[in-house]
């Protein structure tokens, strides 16, 4: 695993940041991804999981309705990230945050557990994705922006 250093356009370096979740599928991929929509100009986004699963198919979707692909992404594992330093690490799950043994060095920890919308039972399967995307477009803009 490889990061790289980018800069923004005034010539300062990008922050980078980890959210992390138990299984990178669907929340830690939809931070990243809405981070890098909202922000990209300003930090690099990266995401991981404490047991790493795969990418979950409506979280692709509920990002493409509003034009963000996360359809390349995969589920990655967090101890892939240990060597690496970041500006912050966003443990996006309450069980990622209880299960975290070893992390990689972070100048600061956020932790803001959002409710796993895979697990939660909806008419329309989409609805708790879609609330989960919106709940972390308004923290994203809050912290981040």
């Amino acid at each position: 695993m490889v990061l790289y250093k980018s800069t923004m356009s005034n010539g300062k370096a990008k922050k980078k940041i980890l959210f992390v979740c138990e299984c990178n599928s669907a929340r830690s991929q939809i931070a990243e991804g809405m981070l890098r929509k909202l922000y990209g100009h300003e930090y690099d986004a990266y995401s991981a999981g404490i047991r790493p699963g795969k990418l979950d198919p409506k979280a692709i979707k509920v990002m493409k309705e509003i034009g963000v692909d996360i359809s390349l992404h995969y589920a990655k594992d967090l101890k892939g990230y240990i060597p690496f330093k970041f500006d912050t690490l966003a443990l996006v799950c309450d069980r990622a945050a209880m299960m975290c043994e070893e992390t990689p060095k972070a100048k600061n920890t956020l932790k803001r557990g959002f409710s796993d919308p895979a697990v939660i039972l909806s008419a329309d399967e989409l609805e708790p994705f879609r609330k989960t995307r919106e709940e972390m477009r308004e923290w994203i803009k809050t912290v981040f922006g």
